[in-house]
């Protein structure tokens, strides 16, 4: 065999490392990424503040799309569109590529691909009903299954640190100033008002050209949902994969259609860059 060269196998959850790797490993990833046919380890998401992000409407991600670049500003954020098992058209929202719409698809799909549990149908084509092994199914009871995703719905969202340094201030105002905010946008509206997530929920390549990785329906190689940075100061390590250990690491992970913003961040005094990084401490 070519090693890296594929074809690669498509088995039932996809093409990921995740986490579970030999415990007898000290890395992060026991084999080079360079030549791999297993690739496209994952990094566990945050679950709070979840059920504001299902409360926010199609049409306010939608409003953001620009994938032509019709701005001119090197973002071309697009949102994931997604046709569930009974035929409806869906927004995604959940997933490092934005690959599920509704926050109970997320429990469905997780209970199935993380848990290997099963649960009720609902239609919609996420989880599944039936497994091979001898347990009766469906594993989950509906009601426990209600209890989970009121559980994961109520989880608030990750309060701001309340740092009075007025660093945090200039800080915030870099953010914006350098590009970060076109994708991570500091808030979206929902039903309950706004939710401060840093994120505009679109895919967006933000990967070098050579980078491999898995396509996920309309999230090709290198696209990834723009990472809420809510919470960010509690939620290393950083980027799909957990490859970045500081933020500063994962600023400069960053490339493609972020690239005009790291450059940006790499073009500031220590000062500025000090500003920033309060800021971002804060979240």
């Amino acid at each position: 065999d070519n090693l890296g060269a594929g074809p690669f196998s498509d088995v039932q959850g996809g093409q990921i490392a995740s986490k579970m790797r030999r415990a007898d490993t000290p890395l992060r990833e026991e084999y080079d990424p360079a030549t791999a046919d297993l690739f496209e380890q994952r990094n566990t998401p945050s679950l709070f503040g979840l059920g504001l992000v299902d409360a926010i409407p199609d049409s306010v991600i939608i409003a953001n799309e620009d994938p032509t670049d019709i701005n001119g500003d090197g973002i071309r954020g697009v949102a994931h569109r997604i046709t569930t098992a009974d035929l409806a058209l869906n927004i995604g929202r959940f997933g490092w590529k934005a690959q599920i719409p509704r926050l109970a698809d997320f429990v469905r799909d997780g209970m199935l691909n993380e848990l290997g549990v099963t649960t009720i149908a609902d239609g919609r084509g996420f989880g599944s009903a039936t497994d091979s092994d001898a347990v009766t199914d469906p594993e989950l009871a509906q009601t426990d299954f209600d209890d989970i995703l009121f559980f994961m719905s109520n989880l608030a969202a990750p309060p701001r640190a309340g740092n009075s340094d007025p660093g945090v201030v200039v800080g915030e105002t870099l953010f914006t100033t350098i590009g970060c905010a076109l994708c991570h946008i500091p808030s979206l509206q929902s039903s309950f008002g706004p939710v401060p997530l840093f994120s505009d929920l679109l895919l967006h390549n933000v990967h070098v050209g050579s980078f491999r990785g898995m396509v996920d329906g309309q999230a090709a190689v290198g696209m990834y949902r723009t990472a809420p940075l809510w919470g960010l100061r509690r939620t290393a390590p950083y980027m799909h994969d957990g490859r970045a250990e500081t933020i500063t690491a994962a600023i400069l992970a960053h490339d493609n259609e972020a690239l005009a913003a790291r450059n940006a961040f790499n073009a500031l005094n220590t000062g500025q860059k000090n500003a920033l990084l309060l800021f971002l401490q804060d979240l």
